[in-house]
């Protein structure tokens, strides 16, 4: 594939990208409906000189197809400009929007395969979020009731042997993997189809920490990840305004940072029974490491990242406590 094609390509990627989030359910609002359609309408006026481009320089791979799908969604799929009610409009734009993040994902599979990388889109999802909250939630009554270490790695390794048997069967087997993605649709993100899912790497994540810190800090970890995590996504989507990396926000990040220390802080006290003072120094540090992780976790993870640095935060702070 050509630079040209190459950059064009990326940069329509990028453009679409932008403007899924702006449609995001949790930034929607009905008068942004006209900017949009502005934008779709210069997004498709590019189409058909791209199109001929990549028919041209990259015949034998399946970008002609999914630019086609994209360019027809910008043609001829856009919801009505005239609809009775803002219940309405919201509606048609919902379902609009999801077809257009399944075919950017689509794209983004083909670029990536040609070595043009573009983001995964991460839509709101308060199933999701919830999900998060409740394995979070699990994971730390595991912790609490398994006491031995033994024990907690043993629970652990069968978690993540059983991730990974379903990740590996779904590689092997489209009908797995579709399975698979029915059973947990309310849950996954659309790029899920063609990655490693989230779970995966949660459960990884929690066999690193119980092989390598104290099961106090494990348990701070998976607080943070499970609780600053979402509040860091449903704010930064919401509220977030001040731009910072891989379109993360300073307020999502400011509300990572907030709710992790409180969630490890509580956790700390009220099942380690830390003084208030170590319990604060140690979900401090192991949030504020937690949040600087979210913030570049581009191509790794989150759901990795983010216990894995948690706990090496929290793991510092003990050792610190003796000399403060």
């Amino acid at each position: 594939m050509t630079q040209v094609l190459a950059a064009d390509s990326r940069f329509l990627a990028l453009e679409l990208y932008r403007i899924l989030k702006d449609i995001d359910a949790a930034r929607w609002r009905n008068d942004l409906e006209a900017a949009i359609r502005q934008r779709l309408a210069q997004l498709e006026a590019n189409m058909p000189h791209l199109m001929a481009r990549a028919q041209q320089t990259a015949p034998h791979t399946d970008l002609p197809n999914r630019l086609a799908a994209l360019s027809e969604l910008l043609r001829d799929r856009v919801p009505h400009p005239h609809w009775p009610s803002h219940e309405e409009v919201a509606s048609k734009w919902a379902e609009y929007r999801a077809q257009l993040i399944a075919a950017y994902e689509d794209l983004a599979r083909s670029l990536r395969s040609l070595s043009v990388h573009v983001p995964s889109v991460r839509p709101t999802n308060y199933a999701r979020n919830l999900f998060h909250v409740a394995t979070a939630g699990f994971s730390v009554a595991l912790i609490a009731l398994v006491s031995s270490r033994g024990g907690l790695i043993a629970l652990a390794a069968f978690f993540a042997a059983s991730a990974w048997t379903m990740e590996t069967s779904r590689r092997f087997s489209p009908r797995a993997n579709e399975f698979l993605l029915r059973v947990f649709r309310k849950v996954a993100h659309p790029h899920e189809r063609f990655h490693v899912n989230s779970a995966s790497w949660y459960t990884t994540a929690l066999l690193a920490l119980a092989l390598t810190v104290p099961l106090a800090v494990a348990m701070a970890a998976v607080g943070i990840l499970g609780i600053a995590d979402p509040a860091a996504a449903l704010v930064g989507r919401r509220f977030g305004r001040t731009r910072l990396v891989h379109g993360r926000t300073l307020e999502g990040t400011l509300a990572f940072f907030v709710t992790g220390t409180l969630t490890a802080l509580g956790l700390l006290m009220a099942f380690w029974s830390f003084p208030w003072t170590a319990a604060l120094f140690v979900a401090t540090c192991a949030s504020l490491l937690g949040a600087i992780v979210e913030l570049f976790s581009r191509r790794i993870d989150d759901n990795l990242s983010i216990p894995l640095a948690a706990g090496a935060g929290g793991w510092i702070a003990l050792q610190l406590l003796p000399l403060i």
